[in-house]
């Protein structure tokens, strides 16, 4: 198509168009009612969204303190029965200047394996 082809079909859409001047408006409001209505919709189904995501971030936080407190109350049961075994000052003695490990450190592993001073060893040994 040449550039004075488009210029003549330019010119024929306008005259087209011209004789037409009356529906263009109610067009015009009908499309942008349609699209205020469509931009209602998309805000509503973002607000819904928003509040389904709001609800999983809650019931995520619940499980998690949840799963935070039974570790606590677990790492305080360990910690409980660990404080029951009874170690010989002599086998954290000995544990530490093998494995040179800090007294706390020996005492910790002793109790860990139940005072046995053999399975302590082993298992430092092990790892």
């Amino acid at each position: 198509m040449t550039e004075e082809d488009r210029k003549r079909q330019a010119a024929a859409e306008a005259e087209a168009g011209s004789d037409g001047e009356d529906e263009a408006p109610q067009e015009q409001q009908v499309k942008s009612e349609k699209d205020e209505s469509n931009a209602m919709e998309k805000l509503t189904d973002l607000v819904e969204e928003n509040q389904m995501d709001e609800d999983k971030m809650k019931e995520a936080f619940q499980a998690l303190r949840k799963q935070e407190e039974a570790d606590k109350e677990a790492e305080r049961l360990l910690e409980k029965k660990l404080a029951a075994v009874k170690v010989s000052k002599d086998d954290v003695a000995l544990v530490a200047q093998e494995m040179e490990l800090s007294t706390q450190q020996a005492d910790r592993k002793l109790r860990e394996a139940d005072g046995d001073v053999v399975q302590c060893l082993g298992t430092l040994i092990a790892a």
